[in-house]
């Protein structure tokens, strides 16, 4: 995933731009370590690592929440289920 992201966004980033645009993403991908990290751990010292296993993924599921509203609102994206409709298979078309 890492990989897959990362390849996005140097190829989908303007020429001039390329290089600020992976500095950003960088810097959310692994400025927020140093934040995070000292909350989890002493989570898992007080309740244990389910606690900060548990802890982790709701902030994760909230934080992915949030964007998708701010991405709503701001973007005007909208989000379509079609049951029974399934993707291509890759390599074809």
């Amino acid at each position: 995933m890492l990989t897959s992201a990362n390849t996005y966004m140097q190829t989908s980033a303007a020429p001039e731009m390329r290089g600020r645009v992976m500095a950003f993403y960088l810097m959310v991908l692994l400025g927020s370590t140093p934040v995070g990290s000292p909350l989890v751990g002493w989570i898992g010292e007080v309740l244990g690592p389910r606690w900060s296993i548990g802890v982790g993924a709701i902030l994760t599921v909230v934080v992915a929440l949030a964007g998708m509203a701010w991405a709503r609102r701001r973007w005007d994206v909208e989000l379509h289920y079609v049951p029974g409709l399934r993707a291509a298979p890759s390599g074809s078309r």
